[in-house]
């Protein structure tokens, strides 16, 4: 909703001051250092860039998240 408000903002404006309204920029900046961190900053990642995804699988907290890990080969047991 906010986000709605934002453009609608930007856009009134630009049309007050006779400039075309363009289209939006957007970055998006991710290391790859939360995979070697911890499996939870790898949620927190996703759950940002894509919380679509998590809600699609049904995970829907980081404790669902971590019981999709697959389970470990029988060598590393």
């Amino acid at each position: 909703m906010k986000l709605e408000h934002l453009r609608a903002f930007r856009r009134h404006r630009d049309l007050a001051e006779g400039r075309t309204p363009g289209p939006e920029r957007v970055a998006t900046f991710a290391t790859g250092t939360p995979v070697a961190n911890s499996l939870g900053e790898m949620w927190v990642m996703q759950k940002f860039l894509r919380p679509d995804l998590l809600a699609d699988a049904g995970v829907d907290g980081i404790d669902a998240w971590g019981r999709c890990s697959p389970a470990p080969p029988p060598q590393w047991r």
